[in-house]
């Protein structure tokens, strides 16, 4: 191949690394991922970095962030995981879901991460009983797919506990375990989470996000992202997690919209179409490339 596109920096062949295919291919990387925290270990693959011909990052801000860090072959021009929303954002709503979508990262000695984002096993039977006594709302069960492994490898639950868990809600409404989830956000009210990229791929559809805050939780936001998180109806407890469900599900107060909708218009980034973006640089290059052949 000419060109070649990396969705993570780990777990492929040693044929297949940027070193040796960059011998014959322009290297390009778009994380499978919308980033939303600075997660330095996500970077300490420069082997992989320093190999690349072009890293895209969703705009300016996180490029000259990570070329601070990283290496400077990085360029701020949109990401492609953006564009779904974009190229669907006027789809109307019609089943209303109200998602929950816990993280994997819990805190434990047997579940070792970087992140520790996870609020999991101090509201998952709360939401769960929250959504039993409300049957009038779609409710819509998306664990992280490294959820179950991660609970039961951490011995805070049994298999069979964590399967029961599991069947209870897929009694009181739909269980989402593929990787689908773009239709399902536009036609939603609300998500629950605690999860990464899911806070800013929620936040272009402009409907509100209660963010499920860990006091565990290790990254945090650059600056340049904060006033998105500002935009999230923050959860540190299951007082406030009763109340914010309230807020937005019974009585539905979305005071944050009017900022939400604001900031979601300031942000460009998630204006535009990706996709086009990241072509027109490719063939800029690609005649570059040429024009220097014919020299």
């Amino acid at each position: 191949p000419d060109i070649v596109f990396y969705q993570q920096p780990y777990m492929y062949n040693k044929t297949h690394e940027p070193l040796r295919v960059s011998e014959f291919a322009l290297t390009y990387y778009i994380p499978y991922y919308v980033p939303n925290y600075w997660i330095p270990h996500l970077y300490w693959w420069r082997d992989f970095h320093r190999h690349l011909f072009r890293y895209y990052q969703p705009n300016k801000e996180w490029a000259d962030c990570l070329s601070n860090f990283v290496i400077k072959n990085i360029v701020g021009i949109g990401h492609t995981m953006l564009d779904e929303f974009y190229l669907k954002k006027n789809i109307i709503s019609s089943n209303n879901y109200v998602i929950y979508a816990p993280h994997w990262s819990i805190k434990h000695e047997k579940n070792k991460n970087a992140e520790y984002y996870s609020t999991f096993l101090h509201n998952h039977k709360e939401i769960l009983e929250y959504a039993k006594t409300h049957p009038e709302f779609n409710w819509v069960f998306k664990p992280h797919p490294t959820l179950k492994r991660a609970l039961i490898r951490s011995e805070v639950m049994t298999e069979e506990e964590v399967d029961n868990y599991y069947n209870e809600w897929a009694k009181i409404g739909q269980c989402s375990y593929d990787s689908n989830y773009v239709d399902l956000f536009l036609d939603s009210k609300a998500l629950i989470t605690d999860c990464g990229s899911f806070t800013i791929e929620y936040f272009a559809t402009g409907k509100p996000l209660i963010h499920l805050i860990s006091k565990d939780c290790i990254p945090k936001p650059p600056k340049f992202v904060q006033e998105i998180f500002d935009t999230y109806y923050k959860v540190n407890n299951n007082k406030e997690l009763y109340q914010v469900l309230d807020n937005i599900l019974i009585d539905d107060n979305d005071y944050l919209k009017e900022k939400r909708h604001s900031v979601l218009k300031k942000e460009t980034w998630l204006n535009s179409y990706n996709a086009k973006n990241i072509i027109k640089d490719i063939k800029q290059v690609c005649m570059n490339k040429f024009e220097r052949e014919l020299l």
